[in-house]
């Protein structure tokens, strides 16, 4: 009964690790997506903004430079976000 027990409660700390690294995990991945979710917020804001007729082509190209900016952070965000190397 003994070793039964010190088996289950082995198993039970495995369990527990597990789901705190899984947590964390979440997080990181919480943490990323809510980056990218700004910056998704702030290209939206640049693509309403070129869509302004009062704008000319020099500002759109501006425009179109910071849009091209921020895909980079999101592209950047995807490749460098990690947790435990992975």
């Amino acid at each position: 009964i003994g070793t039964s027990l010190q088996t289950q409660v082995s198993a039970l700390n495995t369990a527990l690790v597990n789901a705190s690294q899984a947590t964390s995990l979440l997080q990181v991945a919480d943490g990323a997506l809510a980056q990218i979710q700004s910056i998704l917020q702030q290209q939206k804001s640049i693509a309403l903004q070129a869509g302004s007729g009062s704008l000319t082509d020099v500002d759109r190209g501006f425009l179109n430079q910071q849009f091209q900016a921020l895909s980079d952070q999101i592209n950047n965000l995807t490749r460098s976000t990690t947790f435990n190397s992975v």
